[in-house]
Order: C-alpha cells, then sequence, then structure tokens
C-alpha cells in the first residue's frame, strides 16, 4: 500500500491512499482515534506500532488500487489511470490510525483512509 496522510508517507503493494481535503473529517477522525487509543483500544501491528480501526464514510477520503488487485466488494467510483499504470478510484470504508508508544503514551504515527473488504 502506498499512503498518503498528515505528512506521512508509506509504501508497499497495490494501493495508493490519499487523506481527503476535508480537513473537518480528518481532525474529527484523529480526535476519536485518539480517544479509542488512549481507552486501551489498539491492536499491536507487526513493526512495532498500535492501529485504530474506525468505520469511515466514502466522503472522508480517496483509496486508489491497481486494477489487478481490485476488491470485488468496494464501491467503484471511477478508472483512474495514475503514474500509467491501470488503477481505479474506490471509497474508502475505514480510517487506520497508527500509533506509537512513548512512556505510555499513545502518540499519532500516522492516519489515512482505507478499503477492507
Amino acid at each position: 500500500m502506498f499512503a498518503i496522510g498528515f505528512g506521512m508517507l508509506t509504501f508497499g503493494i497495490g494501493t495508493l491512499v490519499v487523506l481527503g481535503a476535508t480537513g473537518e473529517l480528518a481532525l474529527s477522525a484523529y480526535q476519536k482515534a485518539q480517544a479509542e487509543a488512549n481507552a486501551g483500544h489498539v491492536v499491536p501491528t507487526d513493526n512495532g506500532k498500535w492501529k485504530v480501526e474506525l468505520p469511515a464514510t466514502a466522503d472522508v477520503g480517496t483509496v486508489y488500487v491497481a486494477s489487478s488487485r481490485l476488491p470485488k466488494t468496494a464501491g467503484l467510483r471511477r478508472w483512474a489511470p495514475f503514474a500509467q499504470l491501470p488503477v481505479h478510484e474506490i471509497a474508502p470504508n475505514r480510517v487506520w490510525a497508527i500509533f506509537i508508544r512513548s512512556r505510555g503514551i499513545f502518540e499519532i504515527d500516522s492516519i489515512y483512509p482505507t478499503f477492507v473488504p
């Protein structure tokens, strides 16, 4: 996955994620995720960080996925070639907030919309 959000950039396979332009939605997702993290509702990740997963509406952002990896249950918005590659724009259904834990306090590392089948 290639993700962009709150000054963060991560790379992986098959997906480009762009956080929506609506700052209010992004701030709301961040505040909800921070509250969940503070309440201990986090899941450890493979890289030593912690994840909070929140439900999301389609207006929270945009997800681009390689046509070869298009989930059958995804809500297609449009075909959107990116960097001369065949990709589709799909609607997100989750927000992932990734935290690091420093001195017992969860601090946001990244937050971005995603699609989970």
